[in-house]
């Protein structure tokens, strides 16, 4: 089950005084409820006691545009554990929570001129990669899980020369936002990413002469549009995708539950923040 923030213990940023001394999970929250940076700490109120604290400049900042407020998960529980194993403990749930809310600021530089927010790259990386890959569907999981969009590139050409090129140029920008190669090859190279609770996953698809063609055809004629976080790519129809899952038995067993892609599953809610500090 999710982590509630709303009902965690909490203080605004301006009263950092009157934090508690125990082990925690913290989380740097604005006031819309969007998770800006998460931590953790073996005595909170000494974590950010005067300017100890790494981030709290750049958070006073934000807080000028968009009040902040600090929440903690109190960890006392842990404390019974021996030191290296309370730290430990500690990071596997502060890896856990920044997976799970996928917070502005963590993995970013200190001090940032320039933060920007992961639906905003992920929108800047569809555009230009919209010409080469079509979305197969969507893969809904279990509600502990987020959906997974299936976008698919043509295995053959120099696609997969132009999609490196491209994302490599994107994981450069100043943002939690990162493509990842996690099957590198250099004829078939997959990626994955994930935004606002929602993966995504890129990889090649082998047309042959008997198939319907669907990345060349959607790609090559802009078929059936759709949007993700809010950028317009082709998807393939419900017939089309029928078909293959119909054809090519791997695809079946490899996306169990594939649906037709209709819906923008990503929410965007960085809109209205102010990127630059």
């Amino acid at each position: 089950m999710s982590l509630q923030l709303a009902t965690l213990p909490n203080s605004s940023i301006q009263h950092l005084d009157r934090l508690p001394d125990c082990p925690a999970i913290y989380f740097a929250i604005d006031e819309r409820g969007r998770v800006l940076y998460i931590g953790q700490a073996k005595n909170l109120a000494n974590r950010w006691r005067g300017k100890g604290h790494h981030r709290i400049e750049q958070l006073r900042r934000i807080h000028r545009r968009h009040p902040v407020t600090l929440a903690w998960l109190d960890c006392t529980d842990c404390c019974d554990a021996p030191p290296k194993r309370l730290h430990q403990r500690l990071k596997e749930l502060e890896d856990q929570y920044i997976e799970e809310f996928q917070p502005l600021l963590n993995g970013t530089e200190v001090p940032a001129a320039k933060v920007i927010p992961a639906e905003t790259v992920l929108q800047q990386s569809l555009e230009k990669i919209a010409k080469y890959v079509v979305a197969f569907g969507l893969v809904e999981t279990p509600e502990t899980e987020p959906p997974t969009v299936i976008l698919k590139y043509s295995g053959y050409g120099r696609q997969k020369v132009y999609l490196r090129r491209i994302i490599q140029g994107i994981n450069r920008q100043p943002s939690t936002f990162r493509w990842t190669e996690f099957v590198r090859s250099k004829f078939s190279p997959w990626w994955r990413a994930k935004c606002n609770g929602v993966d995504l996953q890129l990889g090649p698809w082998f047309e042959t002469k008997y198939d319907p063609a669907p990345v060349t055809e959607a790609v090559s004629h802009n078929k059936n549009l759709h949007p993700l976080a809010g950028t317009m790519i082709p998807t393939l129809s419900p017939k089309v995708l029928e078909h293959l899952l119909q054809s090519d038995p791997n695809l079946a067993k490899n996306y169990p539950g594939l649906k037709p892609y209709c819906a923008d599953p990503i929410s965007l809610i960085w809109q209205d923040f102010a990127t630059k500090r």
